[in-house]
């Protein structure tokens, strides 16, 4: 058998799933999944100062799980790797030293949760992000003009305040997938640092047009305590199809695999699962999971108002790509199935989130639609977009005292979708609406009525592809762009890209319906 097979890594909010793929056609031979240790306990989180933290230990040893996991699985197969991706949730950034080593690796350190990586959804640093906001002068125009706490610059700055005794050994501040990649291939230079363009161009506000970050001077206006290590990060990004390096001598052992496997420049896991989906100009991407993003990607460069990101190469090499999505999409589901197990929980029984989901799901779809429903906003987590307002707060209106949780359930799905079509209607002023979307993510393919309302409410065709592991799969095809077996991420798509399982095509019927309830969640 010819070696032609590769490994996609995706790190996720709770766990890292690993792919083994052939290259060739795109078939999933093995894959594997294992969430993190330490954050299943809730580890180094505080859920009341809005803080989520991930110690390096467990993506370490998940990564070391998963991929023995897809090897031993299959005879032969570790003479088979050629290359290896990795995809992650971000902006999930963490301090690391002139070695380039997490400082919650060292000792003096390890129990320090400002020295551990900092979660996407992480908003400790929002009284920084309202400060930047208010320094903006133009810089955070490719972000709505808003800087949020899941960026990258305030979590910078809210860890050097916070625990100022870091400062001794931090060097520089590198994002999950950069720091992943770097460690597979044992790099401890940080001048051969090669920073994700995911990153770059969607969380170090990097002007899209432009194509340079603020000033210098810009930053020492807001407080010079960041200085050293802003200076010490390098703003040029590269593609994910690009390689990094090759896999270290240790790794390489580890893994009983060739020392010449090569390791692809790290990315954000939504822009991996809009390559793995086959984006293109004429078909978008949405993934619907505890967030949602959408992504499009376009051959002009445009100022999107009220994008979340903007940016070229972001997701495609040269092509300008816009990222748009909710802070909270299944977390406002789960928020709601967790609140009706209070009286499982003070009697100690176990239960499902996801069964509650189902059971509201099938009774909220035998509900009419209805100008009397209750109505609501999914700002759970503030308003990622359009125009990013991390402030807003969610609201359940029009309750009576018949309303039933199905209902209540059938009223957060149509925010979700609601707060969707506000976003596919900022990007027409800019772009010709699309017919068609591809879905994928968890939601897609669990949810049949979570997709038909969307179609519904957006007036567009929903599409779930058929892979469950998007994803990965994407960070899959940057591997074998990377390693050579395709000559470009586009040969790579076509090649290893995945069928349409399902279709949703909207219903029109309740439009003058849908569209009057529309206008009550703008006014919420």
């Amino acid at each position: 058998m010819k070696r032609e097979f590769v490994i996609g890594l995706d790190f996720g909010t709770d766990s890292v799933r690993a792919v083994f793929v052939n290259a060739q056609n795109g078939e999933i031979t093995a894959e594997s999944v294992c969430e993190y240790p330490r954050w299943a306990e809730r580890k180094y989180c505080n859920e009341a100062k809005d803080e989520f933290r991930h110690h390096p230990l467990d993506y370490i040893e998940s990564l070391k799980r998963v991929i023995h996991e897809v090897l031993d699985s299959n005879p032969g197969s570790k003479e088979l790797v050629r290359g290896i991706a990795v995809d992650a949730t971000g902006s999930t950034p963490c301090l690391v030293n002139s070695e380039l080593t997490p400082l919650s690796l060292l000792s003096k350190y390890e129990n320090n949760p400002d020295a551990m990586f900092i979660l996407w959804k992480d908003h400790s640093a929002a009284r920084e992000a309202e400060e930047i906001t208010a320094h903006a002068e133009g810089c955070l125009d490719c972000v709505s003009g808003c800087c949020g706490p899941e960026f990258y610059w305030p979590k910078l700055l809210h860890v050097l305040r916070h625990s100022p005794q870091l400062k001794d050994d931090a060097y520089s501040f590198l994002d999950l997938c950069t720091w992943l990649s770097n460690m597979l291939t044992g790099n401890h230079d940080p001048n051969k640092v090669k920073h994700a363009q995911s990153v770059v161009a969607s969380k170090f506000f990097e002007d899209p047009i432009l194509r340079k970050l603020p000033s210098k001077e810009w930053f020492a206006a807001i407080d010079r305590c960041w200085l050293d290590v802003v200076s010490n990060i390098n703003p040029k990004g590269d593609n994910g199809d690009e390689p990094y390096g090759t896999i270290s001598k240790e790794f390489a052992k580890e893994f009983n695999i060739a020392e010449d496997v090569v390791i692809a420049v790290g990315m954000l896991d939504g822009f991996a699962g809009a390559v793995g989906a086959g984006i293109s100009e004429n078909m978008p991407v949405m993934t619907l999971g505890t967030s949602s993003g959408y992504f499009t990607v376009s051959k002009h460069a445009v100022r999107v108002k009220g994008a979340f990101s903007q940016g070229v190469g972001q997701i495609l090499p040269g092509m300008f790509s816009v990222e748009m999505g909710l802070s909270a999409f299944g977390d406002a589901y789960a928020w709601l199935a967790q609140l009706l197990a209070y009286p499982l929980k003070l009697k100690g029984i176990s239960y499902s989130k996801g069964e509650i989901l189902s059971a509201l799901g099938r009774d909220a779809e035998n509900i009419e639609w209805s100008l009397n429903l209750p109505y609501a906003t999914d700002y759970f987590n503030g308003r990622r977009s359009p125009d990013q307002n991390p402030a807003l707060r969610a609201s359940i209106m029009g309750l009576r005292l018949s309303s039933s949780a199905p209902e209540i359930y059938r009223a957060l799905v149509e925010a979700t979708c609601f707060a969707t079509r506000a976003i596919i209607e900022r990007m027409n002023e800019y772009m010709e609406k699309p017919k068609e979307v591809m879905c994928i993510g968890g939601i897609s393919h669990k949810s049949p009525f979570v997709m038909q309302m969307m179609a519904d409410v957006t007036g567009v065709r929903m599409n779930v592809l058929q892979s469950t592991q998007s994803t990965a799969l994407g960070a899959a095809m940057c591997a074998a762009t990377a390693c050579g077996i395709h000559p470009d991420i586009y040969a790579a798509q076509k090649a290893m890209g995945a069928a349409i399982s399902a279709t949703y095509e909207p219903d029109a019927s309740h439009k003058e319906i849908i569209d009057a309830r529309y206008q009550k969640y703008l006014a919420g």
